[in-house]
This record gives structure tokens, C-alpha cells and sequence, in this order.
């Protein structure tokens, strides 16, 4: 019988761990609450608040609007002067946080993402690091973000925190044949590893990549040269045996920049190269 006494005791301590995770969200009325705070005349209140909603994650979604006015708000230079993040170049601590706040929301906020493409202007490499991965999170494929991506891409301005940029490579590459024109841009602008990247990226697309390749050999540039007649060898596309060949033809400079003729020669059989193109 006693053991009966004991049944109420255990479905309550059952139930518990439940009523405590359901008082971990937030409530209509605290919601409410942080969405007046975030447009509050009083930045420190503003920013408590674009803080506190950087923590609920997608139970922020409700908040949008508030969140899209506050991206949007302009602050008084003086005012905004003293909430610079450190790190953030000259993006508000405030907006950071509200960008951070929508990148969490994730899919739901892609109202959001016409005003975080146009902010993408900004300089200073966290700023952009923090809108690059908000648009990337929140919505990949909006034709919002890829204009602004493959502009931040194709000018060289993708100088972005290690993680992020590795976030932007992969997307590069899932363009397809539409990521061509920014990866000529890399190739143009690029260095070290981000040019070879995009070597690599460009003769995986076949012609359409071919021509930025052969471009950048045609300058008479040994380091260049180089560069693309090893990417060309990587993605099989030349015999490796074709290589001192190929590279004697492009050392006669008898080509006057004619890309067509560079083409012929990178698709040369080690044979076929030690002999003049006819």
C-alpha cells in the first residue's frame, strides 16, 4: 500500500524536467517587451535588448519587424560613435547584434535580406563576416545574395574571418557555370591560395572557365603560367609528359596573346608540342 503513496510522487518528478523547458521560452508578453526595447531612444536600452533576442534564437522570429526597422535605423553620428564594436570596423555593436539575431532565426527572416545585402558594402572585415554569414544562413539562393556575393567575391573584397570564407568557397562552387565571372575576378584581383582556388574552380567548368585561364597566360608571366599549366594537369586535362613541351612553345611568346592558339597548345600531346603549331 505504501508503495501506491509513492505513484503521485514520481509522475510529478516525471512531469517536471517538461514544465521546465517550456518556461525556457519566451512568453508573448516578454517578447513584446524586447520589441520595444530594441527601437527604445536610448541605445544601452537597444542594445540589452538586441542581445537578449540573439539568445532565443528562431524563438525570435516573432520580433521580425522590429528587427527589420532597428537594421534599418539610423543612428546620430555622435551617438552611434560610442557604440563601435572593436572589432567590427564601423558597424554599430547594436546592429551587430541584430544581425546576429536574424542570422539565428535563420529561413524566416529572408524579409531581411535586401537590407543585409546593401549594408554588405560596408568595410572592415568582421562586418562583412557577420553579414556574409547571416545571407548565407538565412537565405543562400536569394538573388539578393548572389549579387551581392558575387560582387563581394569577383572585387577581392571576400577578406573575411577563416570559417566564413570557407562558408563562401563552398557556395562559390555550387553556382556552377554562373560563378565563372567572379572567379575570373579572383583570378584577376587573387592571391597565393585564393588564386589557385579559383584556377582549380575554373577548369572544372570546362570552355567557359578555359577563356579567364588562358587569359592569364597570354602575360607573359612565368608565376602565372605556372599556375594555370598545373591546374590544367591536376584536372587531366594535359599530359603531364606535355608540360616542358608546352612550356618551351609559351617561352617563344609566339602566340601575341591569341588564346585560341593557348588552347591548342594546352590540349598538345607531349608529341605533338615538340613540334611547331601549324
Amino acid at each position: 500500500m505504501r508503495y501506491l503513496l509513492l505513484i503521485p510522487l514520481l509522475l510529478g518528478l516525471a512531469w517536471m524536467p517538461s514544465r521546465e523547458a517550456s518556461a525556457d521560452e519566451p512568453s508573448p508578453a516578454r517578447l513584446r517587451q524586447l520589441a520595444e526595447s530594441l527601437l527604445d531612444d536610448r541605445l544601452e536600452v537597444a542594445l540589452d535588448a538586441a542581445q537578449a533576442l540573439r539568445f532565443l534564437g528562431s524563438d525570435a522570429a516573432p520580433v521580425l519587424p522590429e528587427l527589420l526597422l532597428a537594421l534599418a535605423r539610423e543612428l546620430d553620428p555622435h551617438t552611434a560613435s560610442l557604440h563601435w564594436h572593436p572589432d567590427q570596423g564601423r558597424l554599430p555593436l547594436y546592429r551587430l547584434k541584430v544581425i546576429e539575431t536574424l542570422e539565428t532565426i535563420g529561413p524566416p527572416a529572408k524579409p531581411a535580406v535586401p537590407l543585409l545585402a546593401a549594408q554588405l558594402e560596408r568595410t572592415g572585415r568582421a562586418s562583412r563576416t557577420a553579414l556574409v554569414r547571416a545571407l548565407l544562413s538565412i537565405a543562400p539562393d536569394a538573388d539578393e545574395t548572389f549579387d551581392a556575393l558575387s560582387s563581394l567575391v569577383a572585387t577581392g573584397r571576400w577578406r573575411l574571418h577563416a570559417s566564413c570564407a570557407g562558408r563562401v568557397r563552398r557556395w562559390v562552387e555550387a553556382q556552377g557555370a554562373r560563378a565563372a565571372p567572379m572567379l575570373a575576378g579572383v583570378l584577376e584581383r587573387g592571391t597565393g591560395k585564393d588564386k589557385a582556388w579559383a584556377a582549380k574552380c575554373l577548369v572544372g567548368l570546362g570552355p567557359i572557365g578555359d577563356a579567364p585561364l588562358l587569359r592569364l597566360l597570354a602575360r607573359d608571366n612565368y608565376a602565372w603560367s605556372k599556375l594555370v599549366i598545373d591546374t590544367f594537369v591536376e584536372a587531366g586535362r594535359m599530359p603531364k609528359s606535355a608540360v616542358p613541351a608546352a612550356i618551351r612553345l609559351f617561352a617563344q611568346d609566339s602566340f601575341d596573346g591569341d588564346t585560341e592558339a593557348y588552347a591548342r597548345a594546352i590540349a598538345l600531346s607531349a608529341k605533338e608540342a615538340a613540334a611547331p603549331l601549324a
